[in-house]
């Protein structure tokens, strides 16, 4: 399967989250308690350089200081892929995502968590130039992860909010590799530390 298709497969994901969270808000007697927000910022893996961070999210108000929904995330970066130092990647992440306000109200500050499915994409002709008795089966990693955050969020009005976050994940990449002439698995951690600024919408 190419990463076209892994990418149609988890955008497919997310959108029918969100038509699912849509449906759920409207038969919800509360008004404004659906959430749509983007952001962008810099993705720094433990092990890498940093990079392009952007996530679309799609939450619900579920009471007034728990909001639960979901969101994908895109990674553009640098990172250490079976012992090569900066190995060209990519990350398509789908994730369901809580948060909790400290104040219902006004500017909050807030904390959060989650837990997501990935796709990762990465050069592996980079992996054989420096290693050439190791042989990737694949270029594509699947992986799952999670995330703690923290952040604070600004309205503007009744209905658009700007936010800023900071996120610490670890995120587990699997892959198959081709040792000693037979097949073996390799299991991975891509992932680090996040910073971003974006906005939220409530309809």
């Amino acid at each position: 399967m190419t990463t076209k298709s892994m990418v149609n497969i988890a955008f497919g994901f997310f959108l029918f989250f969100g038509t699912a969270e849509f449906v759920m808000a409207e038969e919800g007697e509360s008004e404004h308690n659906v959430v749509l927000g983007g952001a962008g910022g810099i993705f720094s893996p433990f092990d890498g350089k940093a990079g392009f961070s952007g996530l679309g999210q799609l939450m619900r108000q579920v009471s007034p200081k728990i909001r639960l929904g979901g969101e994908f995330e895109f990674r553009d970066y640098k990172a250490e892929v079976f012992k090569v130092n900066n190995v060209d990647t990519q990350s398509f992440i789908l994730r369901g995502i809580g948060l909790f306000f400290l104040r219902p109200e006004g500017v909050s500050p807030y904390i959060g968590a989650g837990l997501g499915l990935s796709v990762n994409s990465f050069d592996e002709n980079q992996v054989e130039k420096k290693r050439p008795s190791f042989k990737v089966k694949t270029d594509l990693g699947v992986g799952f992860g999670v995330l703690a955050l923290a952040g604070v969020e600004v309205p503007v009005g009744d209905r658009l909010a700007f936010f800023a976050e900071g996120r610490v994940s670890a995120d587990f990449q699997v892959t198959k590799t081709d040792k000693s002439g037979g097949d073996d698995t390799d299991i991975e951690n891509i992932g680090g530390i996040t910073g971003l600024g974006g906005i939220r919408l409530r309809f």
